[in-house]
């Protein structure tokens, strides 16, 4: 049996999630979740949003959480874990040590790489379809974005990274001015690649839309996306149906440009993930994506 804890925003469940599945499915094991967090009230910021998907959901229950997550008893699990979040281990960057793992496991961490569940891409794109019919607004607006030849998802990332002061120190948030020039990267690219000129149109997603909206400015065409009438996960779908992806520092952004099946998208992403513990996340952006 593998148990993955599903924990933090919907960006990092999905990690969770992929990486689980494509270990259950490499050693033909089952897979379960760890949605403790939810069940236990201990998350009061972030919804468990997983189940908006088309993929297999099974439960871990108590017994079988404390077997496989306390195999030495609880009092030393949670000092082992104390021990683990004072080093630092988060499980962030790509552990190959992951692969051997051919018995039962129990899977607590962020998993920000797609070489863990890359033998099995096409299997987790199916997995992140969306369950049900997308709403009026988003129909719409998927509709458009499909029509257009020349669209560009650009996703800003602010919240806590913006307005919390260790999480500004820890990740930082990209100006507007990383935005400028992740525009400029990609129209080159577009150019360099004989691909609809300098001629873009953008699709801008945000958790702060009010903000994008009043500071952020284009000399390109812009539609601003995010909506109350459009779902989080509706947002992902958006997002993977346009040419192009730029994000910001998100691991909400990265699923949208990496389920993005266009053979021909131009994918920026920020050089420097993070301002500390850079080298957490030097597995995180695929080979192929302009780094800024």
């Amino acid at each position: 049996m593998i148990i993955t804890k599903i924990k933090a925003g919907l960006g990092n469940q999905m990690f969770q999630y992929a990486c689980g599945r494509a270990l259950s499915l490499r050693n033909n094991d089952t897979l379960k979740l760890d949605i403790s967090n939810w069940t236990l009230n201990k998350e009061k910021i972030r919804d468990y949003l997983l189940p908006n998907f088309n993929i297999p959901i099974e439960v871990a229950t108590d017994h079988e959480l404390y077997q496989l997550k306390y195999p030495c008893g609880k009092t030393i699990g949670r000092i082992m874990s104390r021990i683990r979040s004072k080093l630092g281990i988060v499980n962030t960057a790509f552990n190959q040590k992951i692969f051997d793992s051919k018995e039962d496991v129990y899977l607590d961490g962020y998993w920000q790489s797609e070489k863990y569940f890359s033998d099995f891409a096409e299997q987790i794109r199916k997995d992140f379809t969306l369950r049900n019919l997308l709403g009026g607004a988003t129909q719409a607006m998927l509709t458009k974005i499909i029509s257009d030849d020349q669209s560009v998802s650009l996703q800003i990332r602010r919240g806590d990274n913006a307005h919390s002061p260790s999480s500004m120190k820890t990740f930082g948030c990209p100006g507007i001015e990383y935005y400028e020039s992740c525009i400029d990267a990609l129209v080159n690219e577009l150019k360099k690649n004989d691909l609809f000129g300098n001629k873009i149109n953008l699709y801008v997603f945000s958790d702060e839309i009010d903000w994008a909206k009043e500071n952020f400015h284009s000399r390109f065409p812009i539609t601003f996306v995010t909506s109350r009438d459009i779902a989080l996960c509706e947002e992902i779908a958006l997002m993977k149906a346009c040419k192009h992806n730029i994000i910001s520092n998100s691991t909400f952004g990265w699923w949208g440009a990496w389920l993005n099946e266009n053979p021909n998208k131009i994918v920026v992403a920020p050089k420097q993930w993070a301002l500390l513990g850079a080298k957490n996340f030097r597995d995180l952006i695929p080979n192929g994506w302009i780094r800024i």
